[in-house]
């Protein structure tokens, strides 16, 4: 795709200096050198091509620029030891666009194949492009300088001569080589694939040296690939062709020496090479070093983007992280990874493969596909694509898979989105109807929409019980619903299957939910509470559940949990504790009977305060009592050394006094919250609404002027202001109270950032992810074994198999193992993701602009590569061809408003009658200081007011729609105005299904730097899922302003971004911070919102307008690392954070149009009188805009239709006089100020405007391509004192069928999945035994389960308790006492560890502890017996079907005795 800078690299794009070349000016020669040098350009240069007509121009009055000398002489230098054949093969192949030239990313891919490090390339390169060589030649390598090119890089690798002065000059020709060494140079060795093939063919004819054929580049001809670079900018900045002289190779060559010894600059007597070359001698002076200029083909940013997110720092790094891989039949390691490399293969090759972009071809030569190495993503199955019409989509946030399902929420109708078959060509659910979501765009995979809340309450929260095959879903009211997924696979959810339905909170909202091994559910709350249900047996069909019995978490000090939103719950492998977080700290909690532990502390607490230390003598309870509870990460809690028990659990027969105050908060919370609800009137409740509404208002305000983000928090009004801080919420502000934040060591908490994640491998521990982007790993007791940075702004992390996926705001995924070693990093996503889960062999990824990818869960493996090449060749079959006409029109309207049957609305009736698209550029619709004001001030305070524009921006809009014909065959798809610049974007109607994605931008760069009078305004959007942008600017005015243009061009190009607003709502709303899944929230004013938008009450106003929840800026995410729930885990940040800008560069058709105000240098007497006898070609000549782009710097890789209409500026208003120029006193000169600028994909090599009506057709099937029909103006328009110019392009337009292209990724990555299924079986080859143990608790307290795994792979288990259908009927038919001993045994049976991993041929231990006394079972008439199921599966399994490969269900009985 094209661009704007002349760097290749897009990451690098906007740090690099301006100029018409991409390196850095030579130093000045010194006197002697430089006369010469001059002596040898007068001998070259050839006379003056100036026209007199031009000469005649510039003596009018106005100077004009010198014309250029031509370029080289048409001849070919020759490279010593290869033909001439083989050296225009290898110019072809490295020429991929076929513009002959070889530039930027060209260039970059084929050289570093020569194995010399990119800074030692780019010096040679500045050696052969230097900035005379430059302004001569333009922009790339032509045939002669690619040789010179060749002939440095042989001297470079030679071991025979030093890369010195002396001998790079004389290198750069043959005969001047012989001459000072008599001998020719060796050949250049090129490890380029295709070159190598090349140079063998011709050996086989005996033409060229054995020694050019080097055997690794022979071996990697069994892999022929073509490495290509990053693309993103393959422009050229002049296409002009070397004239076609009559000089003779033999001929030209001296005068060709001359220019090229005249072109070289050196700084110092000899010239210093990294590596690769010849070695260097000590009194050699360096080359000056600058790092953009070293980095010059890119591979420094890229490599340091890589590395930010964890990538290996070297090459040698990375080759070894690539053959660690790979999974392996045995644990985690590095069996099974990638074959050796070729042991002759040059060192700078592999660093080429990963960091450059790869190039196939397809045999039919139909297609070529790029790739980008270490960050080029995958194959993946694009499952959903970002919404075209995202106010009226889903706004997503959750994911999560259970048995041949994938669910994502909440949808418009409150439920989730539900796809069936996720680990195949997704679908709708087996027994779903044909009728298609109408929400949903008809180019995504098909989904039903499941009502799985009450009517109206969005989803908030999913969460997937794998062991229990639970799906469990909390709304926006509180309510939390389980739906059985034990059926057959790929079934829709109906409400028969609800096992369980209560109100778990009714303050707030669940944001996440933990079943642990005890049975019992955890939830936590928008408010920060905690709660656990003792789930009783699921209700039969057509049975009301039973409400579960409810416990409520305290701290020490009888407060609520957490001060914010809890946005995580965990249990860890070992099964002893459960993790809560918020985004502020960690507590820690009994898993058995919920009692609190401490809060965890990244850092040893500080020490006692000092007694004349006064701020903190104020609290003492807090320095005192309130350290107890605090856990030092550096130690953790304290454990057993032989059993691993934590020491500070509370004793089993405290367990019940415990569960009965824990019932008793949870009971006056109710009841507390039963009495607010009745005192609060109707009238109340209206009033709190507009509290909030104003308060939002002043937020908005705020930070329009630049204030906080976030507004003040506002305490809730209630009559008993002690029932909403103590019973409520529990009074955080009292004495001796702990708040989540880690008091003793501030400045270390913020330098990580917020907790975002909180996740537990299989194979033990828990890592606590933070927004900066450090990764703590603890063990199950709290004790910190390690940080890893993980790269800036963690969005989402999740567990997949034995690895964690880490999604990153700039959508980067990066796969770590299980010790925190990075494994892969590639790009995911466009912008953030906000949640990722597995299902089975596919890992599915949510980003936040709402699309959904599947991705193989192996990644990274050796069957990616494979994928990738299958997918080169298959590619072409997805994709098929349609033309678009496109009306594009721009003119400076002065402040005019003509009448609906003005010609200019008749030009602009006529001229559409053909075309599907229209897009108008409109300049000056208003003017003065209050405009630009006010502009200013919409800008800041809502992006919203500019895009519906003024009455000014409205009456253009309305006249320019009915003038088309009305929305009966057109419609609006953009607007964007800024003071008196506007652009518009009209459609037909039968694109609108196509049409979508619609988002804008504005730059002002006028008065100050800042005013809207002058800059760019701009329109995004999608046409067939092609990304289309329109610019319309206003530069700076003025004939010898050309500079001030330049840098209005400049700021447009690094400032102009479009930002993702998928979750943007209605007008002035801030952007929503992000839910999360399974355990979603979102702060206060998301929830406002979102409640509006999904059909919540106004009750969810009331209940969430609460202090805490504003206090969080965290992310919301549940883990999902337990082996049986795998769900998805976005985090809650900022929208900026996870939505990030793109500029121009990634738009694949860019019109840019406007008053640029280019003039023409000359007199204003003798540029008019050429202007009115329309002889154009001297004024062309002239031309600013022209002679700027030729040197490249401005509108690179853009091109216009062929001008063939007179100066468009400037006019007499309202004269009939078609020819009445400017006859004021001023007399402006004639001049092309208004233009229209196009482009498709790729970048045009050079303006090329005598070339305009040639048109090649794409080359690559997924290239859209652009070309002008017409390019003229409309003369009889006499409104301004511009004339309106208008172009018409045809677009062609690659349409993927979406379907089709789902179908070939789905056969791809089943392919992967086979691979990395290999050895598997239908049921796994494990056993455990016993299958019956008993217990006692004084003589047989402990006993020990085996599971045995016989089969070639590791297998992840899982243990949850059984529900057990006797437990229920001793409660309905037995005494109280039986019934509580009972209870009783299933409280006191613990498994230890609950979650791991099983080893191919290993065995692995679960302990059965019975803790308690005799005392506690004595009333049981039977021995009490408490069933465990064991869910086993290979770590491809979780979240897939539960009859996939690999899967098995097994179960143990632990028996209670009463007596021996």
């Amino acid at each position: 795709m094209g661009g704007f800078e002349d760097l290749l690299p897009p990451e690098i794009a906007g740090s690099r200096r301006s100029g018409v070349a991409p390196m850095r000016p030579a130093p000045p020669a010194p006197p002697g050198v430089a006369a010469a040098q001059a002596t040898r350009s007068s001998l070259a240069a050839p006379p003056s091509s100036s026209s007199p007509a031009t000469q005649s121009l510039l003596s009018g009055g106005m100077g004009g620029m010198t014309p250029q000398p031509p370029g080289p002489p048409g001849e070919t230098a020759t490279v010593d030891g290869v033909p001439d054949a083989v050296v225009d093969c290898w110019f072809q192949l490295a020429d991929a666009d076929a513009d002959g030239r070889v530039a930027d990313a060209e260039a970059r891919d084929f050289f570093l194949t020569s194995g010399l490090a990119a800074a030692d390339l780019s010096k040679i390169w500045k050696l052969v492009k230097s900035p005379d060589v430059i302004a001569r030649e333009g922009k790339g390598l032509s045939r002669h300088r690619f040789a010179q090119v060749l002939r440095l890089i042989a001297l470079a690798q030679s071991g025979e001569h030093e890369f010195s002065q002396q001998n790079a000059s004389a290198a750069l020709l043959t005969s001047t080589w012989l001459e000072l060494h008599g001998a020719p140079l060796p050949p250049p060795h090129i490890a380029h694939p295709q070159a190598q093939r090349a140079a063998a063919a011709c050996l086989e004819r005996g033409a060229l040296q054995p020694a050019l054929v080097t055997p690794a580049a022979l071996a990697s001809e069994q892999q022929p690939q073509q490495w290509r670079g990053d693309g993103s900018d393959t422009s050229s900045a002049s296409a002009s062709s070397p004239p076609s002289g009559a000089f003779s190779a033999a001929a030209a060559a001296p005068a060709a020496a001359a220019a090229d010894l005249g072109a070289l600059n050196f700084d110092g007597p000899d010239l210093t090479l990294g590596g690769g070359g010849a070695a260097v001698p000590p009194h050699s002076q360096p080359f000056p070093q600058h790092d953009d200029d070293d980095d010059l083909f890119g591979l420094r940013a890229l490599r340091q983007r890589a590395v930010s997110h964890g990538a290996a720092e070297s090459s040698e790094a990375a080759e070894a992280e690539a053959g660690d891989a790979a999974p392996t039949g045995g644990g985690e390691g590095g069996e099974g990874g990638e074959g050796p490399q070729p042991p002759s293969e040059p060192a700078g090759v592999g660093m080429v493969r990963r960091m450059s972009r790869s190039l196939r071809v397809s045999e039919q030569h139909r297609i070529q596909r790029t790739h980008t190495g270490e960050l080029e993503a995958p194959v993946a199955f694009e499952a959903r694509l970002p919404p075209l019409q995202p106010k009226v989509s889903a706004k997503l946030t959750l994911l999560a898979a259970a048995n041949g399902s994938l669910f994502a929420g909440p949808a418009v109708g409150g439920g989730v989105l539900q796809w069936g078959r996720p680990e195949g060509n997704m679908r709708r659910p087996l027994d779903a109807s044909e009728q298609q979501v109408t929400t949903e765009d008809q180019d995504a995979a098909p989904a039903i929409e499941v009502q799985t809340c009450g009517k109206g309450r969005a989803a908030s929260c999913l969460y997937v019980d794998q062991a229990s095959q639970l799906l469990w879903v909390a709304d926006k009211e509180g309510w939390v619903y389980a739906y059985d997924t034990s059926g057959e696979p790929c079934m829709s959810l109906k409400a028969g299957h609800r096992a369980y339905h209560f109100q778990a909170h009714r303050v707030g909202f669940v944001t996440a939910m933990r079943r642990t091994s005890h049975g019992h559910l955890w939830t936590g709350s928008s408010r920060g509470n905690l709660r656990v249900w003792e789930l009783k047996e699921p209700a039969l069909l057509g049975d009301a559940p039973e409400p579960p019995r409810a416990r409520e978490l305290r701290k020490g000090f009888g407060e609520r949990a957490h001060s914010g939103p809890v946005l995580a719950l965990s249990c860890p492998a070992d099964g002893q504790l459960v993790w809560s977080a918020s985004s502020k700290g960690v507590l820690l909690w009994d898993a058995a009977c919920g009692a609190f532990l401490g809060l965890l502390q990244r850092t040893s607490p500080r020490p006692a305060p000092h007694p004349a230390q006064p701020e903190l003598s104020a609290s003492p309870t807090l320095d005192v009592a309130a350290l107890r509870y605090k856990v030092d990460g550096a130690k953790g809690l304290e454990t057993d050394p032989i059993t691993g028990y934590v020491v500070s659990r509370p004793p089993s027969f405290e367990w019940e006094r415990i569960a009965v105050e824990q019932e008793a908060w949870a009971a006056q919370t109710d009841n507390n919250i039963n009495e607010l609800m009745e005192r609060v009137s109707i009238g109340g409740s209206k009033a709190l609404q507009g509290a909030g509404k104003a308060v939002k208002l002043l937020g908005k305000l705020a930070r329009g002027l630049g204030g906080s983000s976030a507004p003040t928090d506002i305490p809730k009004p209630t009559p008993n202001r002690a029932l909403s801080s103590s019973s409520l919420g529990g009074g955080s502000g009292l004495a001796g109270s702990m708040p989540d934040e880690d008091l003793a060591c501030p400045p270390a908490a913020a330098s990580v950032g917020d907790i975002v994640a909180v996740v537990t491998p299989p194979r033990g521990g828990v890592w606590v992810a933070h927004k900066g982007g450090m990764m703590d790993r603890y063990s199950a007791a709290g004790q910190r074994r390690g940080s890893d940075d993980c790269g800036p702004s963690i969005t989402a992390v999740a567990c997949v198999g034995q690895r964690v996926w880490v999604g990153f705001a700039d959508g980067m995924i990066s796969v770590r193992d299980s010790q925190g070693a990075t494994l892969r990093v590639f790009q995911a996503h466009a912008v953030g993701v906000l949640a990722i889960t597995q299902a089975g062999t596919r890992t599915f990824t949510l980003a936040a602009d709402g699309s959904i990818k599947g991705w193989s869960s192996a990644v990274p493996c050796t069957a990616d590569a494979e994928a990738l090449a299958s997918w080169d060749e298959q590619a072409c079959t997805t994709f098929q061809r349609q033309s678009l006409r496109v009306l594009c029109v721009t003119w400076n309207v002065g402040e005019s408003k003509p009448d609906p049957g003005s010609a200019f609305f008749r030009w602009v009736h006529e001229a559409a009658f053909n075309t599907q698209l229209v897009v108008l550029g409109l300049q000056e619709i208003e003017m003065g200081s209050s405009s630009v004001a006010l502009a200013a001030a919409k800008d800041a305070f809502s992006h919203k007011m500019q895009e519906r524009g003024n009455t000014n921006a409205k009456f253009w809009g309305v006249g320019v729609l009915q003038a088309l014909g009305g929305d009966r065959h057109w419609h609006q798809v953009g607007l964007r105005q800024l003071s008196g610049m506007l652009v518009l974007v009209f459609a037909r109607n039968n694109l609108r299904s196509s049409i979508g994605e619609v988002t804008t931008s504005s730059v002002a760069c006028g008065v100050l730097g800042v005013g809207g009078n002058k800059g760019a305004v701009a329109v995004e959007f999608s046409v067939h899922r092609r990304r289309v942008a329109v610019v319309c600017s206003h530069f700076a005015a003025h004939q010898g302003a050309v500079e001030a243009r330049n840098a209005n061009y400049a700021t447009i190009c690094r400032q102009l971004t479009f930002s993702r607003r998928a979750w943007y709502a209605e007008e002035g709303d801030a952007p929503p911070p992000l839910l999360s899944g399974p355990g979603a929230a979102s702060s206060n004013k998301a929830r406002e919102k979102q409640a509006g938008l999904l059909g919540g009450s106004a009750a969810d106003d009331l209940a969430d307008l609460d202090s805490d929840a504003d206090s969080a800026s965290g992310g919301y995410c549940l883990d999902p690392s337990m082996a049986g729930s795998p769900a998805g885990t976005p985090s809650l940040a900022g929208v900026e954070d996870v939505v990030q800008g793109e500029g121009m560069r990634e738009a694949e058709m860019l019109v840019w149009l406007g008053d640029f105000n280019y003039r023409i240098d000359g007199g204003y007497e003798a540029v008019k009188e050429r202007a009115i006898r329309n002889e154009l070609p001297p004024l062309l000549e002239l031309d600013q805009c022209r002679r700027e782009m030729a040197a490249g710097r401005v509108f690179r890789g853009l091109r216009e239709g062929q001008i063939g209409f007179r100066p468009t500026y400037k006019f007499d208003r309202a004269s009939a006089n078609p020819f009445a120029y400017d006859t004021s006193e001023k007399r402006r000169i004639p001049a092309w100020c208004d233009r229209v600028f196009f482009r498709g994909s790729k970048a045009f090599p050079g303006p090329e405007w005598e070339d305009v009506e040639r048109w090649d057709p794409p080359s690559w099937q997924d290239e859209v391509g652009v070309r002008a029909l017409e390019y003229s103006c409309w003369a009889d328009v006499t409104d301004s004192d511009h004339k309106p110019v208008y172009a018409v392009l045809e677009v062609n337009l690659p349409i993927t069928d979406q379907a089709k292209k789902r179908a070939v990724c789905s056969q791809l990555l089943k392919e992967c999945a086979a691979a990395a299924l290999r050895g598997a079986t239908a049921r796994p080859a494990c056993t455990l035994a016993p299958e019956y143990v008993k217990l006692h608790p004084t003589a047989m307290p402990r006993q020990v389960v085996l599971l045995r795994n016989e089969g070639p792979l590791p297998l992840l288990y899982a243990v949850c308790r059984q529900a057990d259908p006797g437990l229920a009927a001793v409660g309905r038919h037995g005494s109280d006492e039986e019934a509580a001993a009972v209870a009783a045994a299933h409280q006191l049976v613990e498994v230890r560890p609950v979650r791991g991993v099983v080893g191919p041929g290993s065995d692995q231990q679960l302990w059965i502890h019975l803790a308690g006394d005799e005392g506690a079972l004595q009333a049981a008439e039977m021995p009490p017996e408490v069933r465990y199921r064991v869910v086993v599966g290979s770590e491809f399994s979780c979240g897939g079907e539960s009859t996939a490969p690999g899967s098995a269900r097994l179960s143990f009985t632990a028996t209670c005795l009463t007596h021996l």
